[in-house]
């Protein structure tokens, strides 16, 4: 098990010194002690290093972008061709989706009513559903929303994916809108869209609890 944490230490030194993500480390560790049990309690040192690391770096937090911010990363997207991902990241920001949640919809998970319009989402790989062990789901209040998801799915098998491309393209793609528009510097990122849903819908309403309610939060904290 020495010998083991050396590695690990060397490992998480590496990785700060070239400037790769963190939770690789964190990643690490916790397959350690899933692969080999008699490790627990025994990697002193690398969890000492990953814990100076957290306390020696403030984590990235995505900024909250306005209604306006979304509308211009949207327009970009659809100016380069992109409009299916521009209506991914509309929909995100009006349901409060974490990125995950956006980038696994399928056209199976949409509930139409018989007007047409789309009222209930079911969702995937959602935090609530590890926790609770039952799927969670959200209801579209919006006419306007209801129709892109009914665009998104047009034509679609039940089991084919709204993105219809790799996640890692639709995120080159949204960084390429969020570098057009000068926008980088702030912090701009995917999950910008559910941090700033969740903030112009509690300006709305005023509520915290209809904004925990509605975001899936588990707690008001």
């Amino acid at each position: 098990m020495e010998e083991v944490d050396e590695a690990a230490c060397a490992f998480i030194e590496a990785t700060w010194h070239e400037g790769d993500p963190k939770l690789w480390c964190s990643d690490l560790m916790a397959a350690l002690h899933f692969y080999l049990p008699s490790s627990r309690r025994q990697l002193h040192g690398g969890w000492s290093l990953l814990k100076s690391w957290e306390r020696a770096e403030l984590p990235a937090r995505a900024c909250p972008i306005t209604c306006e911010l979304l509308l211009g990363i949207a327009g970009a997207l659809v100016e380069a061709g992109f409009w299916r991902d521009a209506c991914l990241a509309v929909v995100a920001y009006h349901l409060m989706l974490r990125t995950g949640e956006l980038l696994t919809l399928q056209a199976q998970d949409l509930v139409f009513a018989r007007d047409g319009r789309v009222t209930v989402v079911t969702l995937r790989e959602t935090k609530g559903e590890k926790l609770k062990g039952a799927p969670e789901s959200v209801i579209v209040e919006d006419v306007a929303i209801g129709r892109l998801l009914k665009l998104l799915a047009h034509s679609l098998q039940p089991g084919d994916a709204l993105l219809q491309c790799r996640r890692e393209h639709w995120r080159l793609r949204w960084n390429q809108a969020v570098r057009q528009l000068h926008l980088d510097d702030l912090g701009v990122k995917p999950y910008s869209l559910r941090r700033g849903g969740s903030t112009a819908f509690f300006r709305q309403h005023g509520s915290y609890d209809r904004t925990v309610e509605k975001g899936r939060w588990a707690s008001l904290s």
